[in-house]
């Protein structure tokens, strides 16, 4: 059998009883971080655990995964991966290439960066489309967050792995999806010691807040606000 364990925003801490009871009764247990950048690894999940945990790298999952539904033939296989794990659209072809295979497979879901967003105040049926901005700030991500921009909504913009914040700001000026005087919602660390901002361009570059390159950044920038969230972005400057 199969197993997607959701590990949370977070840390290990973060980890449901259900998820921490469906690691502890696999055969195999991997951990996949390469989506994102969470506070743990596999020594601490090991530990924590009480299990070996093996961290498997991107390819494993996208190239080799054969090796691992082969595994969950005649073995519990799980898979802990950060945030929730369908939220990748990897993992989803992991799940339905096991389930052609008859292998069973079940996902147990935690807390992910789309619930994660609310703690900026903004409400959550606002946003538009998300997207993943790249150092390469692709043309028709660009155009994403203009057309959500044009009807009022919310753009929640994730950055790639190895993007840092101060290159996604500037991708975002140069393409003019905003201006150097447009508040936007800078956040990290959602769970534990949070970091959320309400800053323009202009005073992050100005600031000692674009030195933090230790944290994986997220970008929201606010659509039409209700009175309500301009009232809760307010008090995060």
């Amino acid at each position: 059998m199969l197993y997607l364990i959701s590990l949370g925003i977070f840390d290990e801490k973060d980890m449901s009883i259900r998820a921490i009871e469906c690691a502890k009764k696999c055969d195999f247990l991997f951990f996949e971080r390469y989506t994102a950048k969470p506070k743990t690894d596999a020594k601490k999940l090991s530990e924590f655990l009480g299990k070996e945990v093996k961290e498997i790298k991107r390819e494993d999952i996208e190239e080799n995964s054969e090796d691992i539904i082969k595994l969950s033939e005649k073995n519990n296989v799980g898979i802990i991966v950060s945030g929730d794990a369908l939220v990748a659209t990897t993992h989803i072809s992991l799940i339905v290439e096991a389930r052609k295979r008859g292998i069973e497979t079940k996902v147990i879901h935690s807390s992910s960066i789309y619930t994660a967003v609310c703690s900026s105040g903004l409400q959550i049926y606002k946003f538009g489309r998300t997207v993943t901005l790249t150092k390469r700030g692709e043309k028709s991500i660009i155009k994403e967050i203009k057309e959500n921009k044009k009807r009022g909504l919310h753009s929640l913009i994730l950055l790639d792995i190895d993007m840092e914040l101060e290159d996604a700001i500037n991708i975002l000026l140069k393409n003019k999806a905003i201006k150097e005087n447009e508040k936007i919602v800078l956040y990290s660390n959602i769970g534990e010691d949070e970091i959320i901002k309400y800053i323009s361009p202009k005073e992050f570059f100005e600031s000692d807040f674009r030195n933090f390159k230790e944290y994986q950044y997220s970008i929201i920038i606010p659509g039409k606000l209700h009175f309500m969230e301009e009232e809760y972005l307010s008090l995060l400057k």
